[in-house]
């Protein structure tokens, strides 16, 4: 997994973010240069002193985000996925506390990629990495909500967890812990999960107005009270969410129309350069490709949205990273002809709009 790392909170709309990985973001975290270790000693002084000089500090720390942005700049509108989540625990470590029980508790979770003190030193940072990327952030918010409430009910941490930071944009600010945990081979989580508890999509946004629309309720019993979902349905839910519950196999995987054409175009253009085209699935919103090249593999997600198509690289453990550019960058012009060539753009839609 790919986190995204910034030096200055302040300016992090003009700065380009920096894609790392787990380990080298383990390795940030467990040894710090000296400027980072001073801001982290001086924030943790005045943290029960002076909240304004702590907010102060705190901004001056390097950060990092599990989202991924178009031009590597953090803006809603650059957003192209999430490839995991950072849950925040906040004041569950006190002095008069067996703190050290609670790490190795936490850290026996197979879930948990990476955990270590905040930079404030009373609370905890868990790092999360999905199965696919999320490049919905409606689908986000959801799932981190039900997930971040889940966990925290199974480890008697609901005070602590902090459900506020559940937007694609949230940053995590770096921290210094010489005990920094780190698992490379943790096991994925599924935002997928959150389309399996409803029957129509989560993500679909409520008009802004809070009204539903009058067309939609014509075949409603008048005396029918709209109170929300059932509480049954919330037990439910949280049933499944059960960290020790395996989600149901058979998956509702929506694919946009735009991508059914895809990838014959790219098999036939990536067989010019002798890489295989080896394996097509179809994932939320997407298409992934599964190439191969000699002993090299690297596997690419090409989505389709509002925003148009976004192609980013899978960071899979042992893939190619250099094959995976090649690759994007080759599925990128592959699009791009399609899209500017009127016969072929009928083939792969009749929705595309050529200005």
């Amino acid at each position: 997994m790919m986190f995204y790392l910034g030096k200055n909170i302040l300016q992090s709309h003009l700065e380009i973010l920096q894609p790392v990985t787990s380990y080298e973001l383990f390795q940030k975290i467990a040894t710090c240069n000296e400027e980072v270790k001073g801001l982290i000693e001086k924030l943790r002084r005045v943290r029960s002193i002076d909240r304004k000089a702590y907010d102060t500090v705190k901004k001056r720390l390097p950060f990092f985000t599990c989202s991924e942005f178009s031009n590597g700049l953090r803006k809603t509108e650059n957003f192209i996925a999430a490839h995991g989540l950072v849950l925040d625990l906040d004041h569950c470590l006190h002095p008069d506390t067996d703190n050290e029980a609670l790490r190795n508790k936490l850290k026996a979770d197979a879930r948990v990629m990476l955990l270590f003190t905040s930079p404030g030193g009373d609370g905890l940072k868990l790092a999360f990495r999905f199965q696919e990327p999320c490049p919905s952030p409606k689908a986000y918010s959801d799932f981190y909500k039900w997930f971040a409430s889940s966990f925290a009910r199974q480890y008697g941490l609901e005070q602590a967890v902090d459900l506020a930071t559940h937007d694609v944009s949230r940053v995590c600010f770096l921290s210094h812990d010489p005990d920094v945990y780190h698992n490379p081979d943790s096991e994925t989580l599924e935002w997928q999960v959150i389309t399996q508890l409803f029957n129509e999509c989560p993500w679909e946004d409520t008009p802004k107005n809070g009204k539903k629309d009058a067309v939609s309720d014509k075949n409603d019993n008048d005396t029918e009270k709209k109170e929300g979902i059932d509480p049954a349905v919330y037990t439910e839910i949280l049933r499944k969410l059960n960290p020790r519950a395996r989600p149901k196999k058979t998956k509702i995987i929506y694919v946009p129309e735009q991508l059914q054409n895809i990838a014959e175009p790219v098999r036939t253009e990536a067989g010019r350069y002798g890489i295989e085209l080896k394996e097509i699935r179809d994932i939320h919103y997407g298409k992934k490709l599964v190439f191969q090249h000699g002993v090299n593999f690297a596997e690419i997600n090409v989505y389709y949205g509002k925003n148009g198509f976004t192609v980013t690289i899978t960071p899979k453990s042992g893939s190619n990273q250099e094959l995976g550019e090649v690759m994007k960058r080759l599925t990128e012009e592959v699009i791009w002809n399609l899209t500017q060539i009127p016969y072929v753009q009928k083939t792969l839609t009749q929705n595309v709009t050529i200005n």
